[in-house]
C-alpha cells in the first residue's frame, strides 16, 4: 500500500459516524482516483478485502467503512442471531458485513 493512501485512510477511517462524514470520506476517494489505481487489498471491518478504489462503492467501503450502509448494518445488527442465514439478493458488499455480524453472536 502506498504511503498515500495510507496517509488518507488514517484521516478517513478516523471519521466519526456523523452525518457529513460519508461526504468527507467520498471526496478523499475522489481525489485518490485522479490518476489510475490498481485494485487495494485492505482490512475493512475484520474482513480482508480487495477493492477497486476506481470503482464508486468501493472507494467508499475502502475509505469510510464506518459509516457505508450503517443503517442496512445497525437493523443486521439488531436482527441476526449466531447461526442465522442471511441472503443478500442485491450482492453488495452488505453480505459480508452480516456475516460478520451474524459470526460475532
Amino acid at each position: 500500500m502506498d504511503i498515500e493512501l495510507r496517509l488518507l485512510l488514517s484521516l478517513t477511517r478516523r471519521l466519526p459516524r456523523v452525518k457529513g462524514s460519508g461526504r468527507l470520506g467520498h471526496e478523499a476517494a475522489r481525489f485518490f482516483r485522479r490518476k489510475p489505481r490498481s485494485n487495494v487489498v485492505s482490512d475493512v471491518l475484520g474482513f480482508r478485502m480487495c477493492l477497486d478504489p476506481m470503482e464508486y462503492v468501493d472507494g467508499d467501503i475502502l475509505f469510510v467503512p464506518q459509516v457505508c450502509e450503517r443503517k442496512e448494518r445497525r437493523m443486521l445488527e439488531r436482527t441476526l442471531r449466531s447461526g442465522d442465514t442471511f441472503f443478500d439478493i442485491r450482492l453488495s458488499h452488505r453480505v459480508l458485513f452480516a456475516v460478520r455480524v451474524a459470526a460475532s453472536w
